[in-house]
């Protein structure tokens, strides 16, 4: 195919997305002769691609989801003509946007009316199970390699924690409908007690150490 190598218009337009195409238009209407560059085909822009919708990496359909992801797919829509290190800067500050959102529409999902003595006795026998799990299952591997039990029992309690995975399983899981509004509250509850508890647990357990040399403990930022 031959392309002409020189062209004149009244108005270079560079982009064929929505808002190109939109002032193109609004340049012809008021009699100017346009040209649009664009590294896309003429049907295939990419505001048909996002469906004039926002992406953001939440994991919340994958697990393995992340902003790292979100980063390397835009550089390839983009035919890696985007600058890299600012595609990774802005990406990055997304989460700062929607990683609250995510919590706030996990949280709107919990019925607090539909929260009874059952729901509280079956998230009591929960939250058992995930500090035993965790105290016995990190904590028991770490004693063999570490051969100390005060720092393996810290490795138990630091892992207690649920975070956003739990909570990522148990959104998939209402939405489907595999799980009921009950067991639902459940999970939360789980992921924000043991999330909460670690912490403190985990600062009274490095207050108890010996002091060191100079007769003080170790905090746990200087650790």
């Amino acid at each position: 195919m031959n392309i002409d190598s020189n062209r004149t218009c009244d108005v270079l337009i560079v982009g064929g997305g929505s808002a190109g195409l939109r002032a193109a238009i609004e340049a012809h209407d008021a009699g100017a002769h346009v040209l649009i560059i664009s590294k896309s085909k003429k049907a295939d822009p990419h505001t048909v691609l996002a469906r004039g919708g926002i992406n953001a990496a939440l994991g919340t359909m994958d697990p393995k989801d992340n902003w790292m992801v979100h980063a390397a797919d835009t550089l390839r829509e983009g035919e890696f003509l985007a600058d890299y290190e600012r595609v990774e800067e802005y990406v990055d500050k997304l989460e700062i946007i929607f990683a609250p959102l995510f919590f706030a529409i996990i949280g709107a999902q919990v019925n607090l009316n539909g929260i009874n003595l059952d729901v509280l006795l079956l998230s009591s026998i929960i939250i058992a199970v995930a500090i035993v799990s965790k105290l016995i299952g990190c904590g028991l591997p770490a004693s063999i390699f570490l051969r100390d039990k005060s720092k393996a029992m810290k490795v138990g309690i630091g892992m207690i924690s649920r975070g956003e995975v739990g909570l990522i399983v148990a959104g998939i899981g209402v939405s489907a409908g595999v799980l009921s509004a009950d067991v639902y509250a459940t999970i939360i509850i789980m992921v924000a007690v043991t999330t909460l508890i670690t912490p403190l647990w985990l600062k009274k357990a490095y207050g108890k150490e010996p002091p060191n040399s100079n007769g003080k403990n170790l905090s746990l930022d200087q650790k």
